[in-house]
């Protein structure tokens, strides 16, 4: 089976959906020379990318939420694709996308429009796998994360003998879509206590952003 990857992350090889792909593809048959994979983050390449999907027949985009969307190098490569001569009777889709958010609610909306756009762009929809917590991934052991990985990697081989994404899997792999309400007053009282944000305004303070993290540098002056 040909496979063409596209990690549409802007970190690259240092990013959760690296990790989240090779995990795919130890399923699937990682030597496998069949499987291409592209960088979306290499500049001036995007001709090449978008050739590489014309001709491919199994494509699976991996990216990470981002403002509620998606990072802008891969609406830019989908932009690119409008117009383009391609094979419905060939080729199909999926998508794998994750979130650090600790429910996977955030990433319904998005799921929605992935499988829309397959509709649009003519061919076969594969399905979406999702994935919260997964901001974790890179600096966390391989260990706590075993669950998450072998439900990835037999999901790759399931793909790989069926063409298709195995529906049971994507819901173990989903993990929790929302905290059920009993917990949300212990939530609230935890955020109170700025635990959460630690880890948060540590990085704003290395990007030296820390003082514009209330910003709003889309509203309007008032007149």
């Amino acid at each position: 089976m040909q496979l063409t990857i596209y990690n549409g992350s802007p970190r690259k090889t240092k990013a959760n959906s690296d990790i989240l792909l090779k995990k795919f593809l130890e399923g699937f048959c990682k030597n496998d020379e069949t499987i291409n994979i592209n960088y979306l983050a290499e500049k001036g390449k995007i001709r090449e990318f978008v050739g590489k999907f014309q001709n491919a027949e199994n494509i699976i985009i991996c990216f990470p939420l981002y403002a509620d969307g998606m990072p802008g190098l891969v609406k830019d490569f989908i932009e690119n694709l409008d117009g383009m001569q391609l094979y419905p009777e060939k080729q199909k889709i999926g998508f794998i996308i994750h979130c650090g958010f600790p429910d996977s609610i955030h990433l319904i909306t998005l799921e929605r429009y992935l499988e829309k756009l397959s509709r649009r762009l003519g061919i076969g929809y594969l399905g979406t796998i999702m994935r919260s917590q997964s901001e974790g991934l890179r600096v966390t052991p391989d260990k706590l994360n075993r669950k998450l990985f072998n439900n990835l990697i037999k999901m790759g081989k399931h793909f790989r003998e069926t063409g298709k994404f195995d529906k049971t899997l994507q819901q173990k792999i989903k993990g929790r879509e929302k905290f059920p309400s009993s917990i949300i007053p212990i939530l609230k009282l935890i955020n109170k206590t700025g635990l959460w944000d630690v880890w948060w305004n540590k990085q704003l303070k290395s990007n030296n952003a820390f003082e514009q993290r209330f910003a709003k540098p889309y509203e309007m002056e008032k007149s």
